[in-house]
């Protein structure tokens, strides 16, 4: 079984099947202490494996250091939750191999989590409702609309599908450097077809720029496109 995940991830929870030794089906009544029963992790660029302390898991999806846990010997006989240490997923490495053994009549188990730069969790389109975590933009000067503006605190507005501007959820924006900002877009501010984003500050030309999101079955690609209001751009311009 692989596993992917990006490196740095915390709190990760990975579902293993462990199969009896005698009859090749699922093993059901396994605990975190049962006797001889052992885990451990080797992350590729490692010069050794390291042991995983096991432990036991109060409530099943919530994540407990070295948990594992049975998930019901009835309608999931087999199926175990093992809560992966956040420093087996640290950077460093490109992959880590997990394994369970020792305990009577089990199989040993063994899966790798491949450790990715980039999170293949979300998807590549744009989705409609789909928050967006520090999206960024710059401001320039409205006196010569080329210099970026520093300094400020702008504030963000958003329409969805033509609708009137409304504040941004978390708006004013925060200034990143260079005459960037940034801002976190909410799934609210998403909620749209077409998200017309219009950041104002004093000193600074108006900032506007339309997203095209897809459903949220949809994998084509994201369409962008940017007006600021200056006169010396080919873009869309205010005078």
């Amino acid at each position: 079984m692989l596993v992917s995940r990006t490196i740095g991830t915390t709190g990760l929870i990975v579902v293993v099947q462990i199969k009896a030794a005698s009859t090749d089906l699922g093993l059901t009544g396994l605990v975190y202490n049962s006797s001889g029963l052992v885990a451990g992790y080797k992350r590729n660029t490692a010069s050794a494996d390291v042991a995983i302390t096991l432990a036991t898991v109060p409530t099943l999806g919530t994540f407990v250091s070295g948990g594992f846990k049975e998930i019901d010997s009835t309608l999931m006989p087999g199926a175990y939750e093992v809560h992966i240490p956040n420093a087996a997923l640290v950077a460093g490495a490109d992959s880590v191999h997990v394994t369970l053994s020792g305990a009577t009549n089990m199989k040993d188990c063994h899966f790798d989590i491949e450790l990715t730069q980039t999170n293949n969790q979300v998807p590549l389109a744009l989705q409609r409702s789909y928050p967006i975590t520090g999206f960024e933009f710059l401001l320039v000067s409205s006196t010569d609309h080329v210099t970026p503006i520093t300094g400020r605190t702008p504030a963000v507005y958003v329409s969805q599908d033509g609708g009137a501007f409304n504040n941004a959820t978390n708006s004013p924006a925060l200034e990143v450097s260079n005459g960037i900002y940034k801002i976190n877009l909410t799934a609210a501010d998403m909620d749209g077809s077409v998200i017309t984003i219009r950041a104002t500050a004093t000193g600074a030309d108006d900032k506007f720029i339309t997203l095209f999101t897809q459903p949220e079955t949809s994998t084509t690609t994201t369409t962008t496109t940017t007006t600021t209001t200056t006169t010396t751009t080919t873009s869309t311009t205010t005078t």
